[in-house]
């Protein structure tokens, strides 16, 4: 598994409803600079307005193969129930309390 971390790119972005902008984003394109991502978007928007951009940070995870998101997966959704138990049933059940 590989983590790419994406620090301050734009991103030109349109809508899929061209005409009453009633669709979901749809990307264009990344960019390292804001120029660049404001030239793709001329004329991309709805009814042919300039399409939006906005900054864009965020982690990007690259899994080598399909066990390894399913073992992420997993660690997820035990990690997303074991918040859910109060003290006492963590310590019913033998596990550490919060933050330990």
């Amino acid at each position: 598994m590989k983590g790419l971390v994406i620090e301050n790119v734009y991103e030109a972005y349109t809508n899929s409803d061209g005409i009453e902008g009633r669709g979901g984003d749809v990307h264009i394109g990344y960019f390292t600079h804001l120029g660049d991502a404001k030239n793709a978007a001329i004329g991309r928007g709805v009814m042919g307005t300039n399409a939006a951009v906005r900054t864009v940070n965020k982690t990007i995870v690259i899994f080598e193969n399909y066990k390894e998101y399913e073992e992420m997966m997993l660690g997820a959704t035990i990690q997303r129930a074991l918040s859910k138990l109060t003290l006492e049933e963590r310590q019913a059940l033998g596990l550490p309390s919060k933050g330990k």
